[in-house]
């Protein structure tokens, strides 16, 4: 008598991973600045010492910096991270409030706003690893030379 195994051997294959490349920030970036409903980036440590604006509370006008946005709703600390910003409708009202260390503002009305969540990729979704910034309007200084801020 003879016994014959027979092995069936499946080899599944992975293509390799690379790392997504968050695009890093400055602290003083509005969202409003960046050309993308939804993105991801990453926020340098020190952002509070700036003391660049916001406006809201959960949700934050366009003009708000996305990095103490994201300290102020407890997304990231002090020491920086990554950050998933989507942007939505304008609010008729914003309202401040005092959190995580942080002052956020009231404004009325506001063309723009956006949420901040934990910047850990949604699976399956691909974010931009490079951020299209909106190009500042030239100002007009009183002798006619055309000046970009930025």
């Amino acid at each position: 008598q003879i016994i014959v195994y027979v092995c069936v051997c499946v080899v599944t294959h992975y293509p390799p991973t690379t790392p997504s490349v968050v695009p890093a920030i400055e602290c003083d970036v509005r969202a409003g600045k960046i050309n993308l409903p939804e993105f991801i980036a990453k926020c340098p440590s020190d952002c509070k010492q700036t003391k660049s604006q916001i406006y809201g509370t959960g949700v934050f006008a366009s003009i708000s910096s996305i990095c103490n946005a994201a300290i102020h709703s407890g997304v990231i600390t002090n020491s920086g991270g990554k950050v998933i910003v989507r942007k939505m409708a304008g609010q008729n009202i914003y309202r401040g409030s005092n959190s995580h260390g942080l002052r956020s503002l009231s404004l009325p009305k506001w063309r723009e706003s956006f949420v901040v969540s934990v910047g850990k990729p949604k699976k399956g979704v691909i974010y931009p690893s490079t951020l299209d910034y909106i190009p500042s309007r030239p100002t007009y200084s009183k002798t006619g030379e055309v000046e970009f801020f930025f």
